[in-house]
């Protein structure tokens, strides 16, 4: 009895780990991902990649949703910081505000897609829309 009361928490620590690995690698794959992107896109009006794991990045708990924006913020692309700020704006909108503040002058540049075009757009013009609530539709 003493044994499988020692490693039932291990194995709970384990399918704990297991059930979070999708969310980290999502978030992994944001942090290069190749283009900002929400809604329909392509010929085929689908999704992107990138939405789709932005999708299970905001799934997780709100704290571990937080931990994986603020990361995508400070260690990704353009993109990734995109998708940061879209996801702060959704649920810490007091951080989203400061993140925002900081960037306004910015003019790095992000690759966008929206329906069958991809262009690219100021740092400042995307988050601009994020403010505005022009990526809200696409949840």
């Amino acid at each position: 009895m003493r044994r499988i009361t020692t490693a039932l928490p291990l194995v709970f620590f384990a399918l704990s780990c297991l059930a979070q690995s999708p969310a980290r690698d999502a978030e992994t794959r944001l942090t290069d991902a190749p283009v900002f992107a929400m809604g329909g896109v392509g010929m085929a009006g689908r999704i992107s990649p990138g939405e789709v794991d932005f999708r299970i990045v905001m799934a997780q708990p709100k704290d571990h949703a937080l931990k994986s924006l603020e990361h995508l913020y400070t260690s990704g692309n353009a993109q990734a910081k995109m998708y940061a700020l879209l996801g702060l704006r959704r649920l810490s909108p007091e951080e989203f505000r400061v993140r925002y503040a900081t960037i306004r002058r910015s003019q790095e540049e992000v690759s966008t897609m929206s329906g069958c075009i991809r262009s690219d757009r100021t740092f400042q013009d995307v988050a601009t829309s994020i403010n505005k609530g022009e990526y809200d539709s696409a949840r």
